[in-house]
């Protein structure tokens, strides 16, 4: 009998549902939630504890921390602008002389195209490389997961912090009510980011 490794099932599932998939607004549009001055997490289903699917919206010029994905992998589909994807090496795989990340690739992709990522393939940066019109892209995340590691790109630092979302299920969420709860559980001062 075939036997399908979680990675492989995931990604057919991935190209299935997005690369067939034509982009129409009014399927997501009511799951966008806008903050003016960075990107955020809205949730649009937690697939019964198995994966996360979110929209994350960028206005212009928004970027990610570096970060890694706590051992989740994340199929990203660009829906509606141009994405740029700079990847780096884990600090301890290779680091400048001076200590600080190095890049290993930088990806530019418009919409309709789909970006794969885990830590097997290292840390990275997301961000909308334009400063003139938003982004929305769509993530399928699996395993889902709450907090992950940001990284200072000239020390190689690594900061864990706690995730949470923007809105669920269409609903904006109270972030000051979440940052409040992130705080006492860590001494991080939490804010929205992927």
């Amino acid at each position: 009998m075939f036997q399908l490794n979680y990675q492989r099932f995931l990604y057919i599932i991935f190209i299935f549902c997005c690369f067939r998939y034509e982009n129409n607004p009014d399927d997501w549009k009511k799951f966008a939630k806008w903050d003016k001055y960075k990107y955020t997490r809205n949730l649009m289903h937690e697939g019964n504890g198995n994966f996360n699917l979110i929209l994350m919206c960028w206005p212009e010029g928004a970027m990610s921390a570096i970060h890694d994905h706590s051992d989740s992998h994340c199929f990203m589909r660009v829906l509606d602008g141009d994405v740029k994807e700079i990847k780096y090496n884990w600090p301890e795989d290779g680091s400048s002389k001076d200590g600080g990340l190095e890049e290993s690739s930088v990806t530019c992709l418009p919409a309709g195209q789909t970006l794969y990522m885990s830590d097997e393939l290292g840390i990275h940066k997301v961000e909308n490389k334009s400063h003139t019109d938003k982004l929305v892209s769509l993530h399928l995340y699996s395993p889902p997961f709450d907090f992950c590691k940001v990284f200072d790109e000239r020390t190689s630092k690594r900061t864990r912090i706690n995730m949470c979302f923007y809105s669920k299920f269409g609903e904006k969420q109270d972030v000051k009510k979440c940052n409040k709860t992130q705080e006492t559980k860590s001494s991080l001062t939490f804010s929205c980011k992927s």
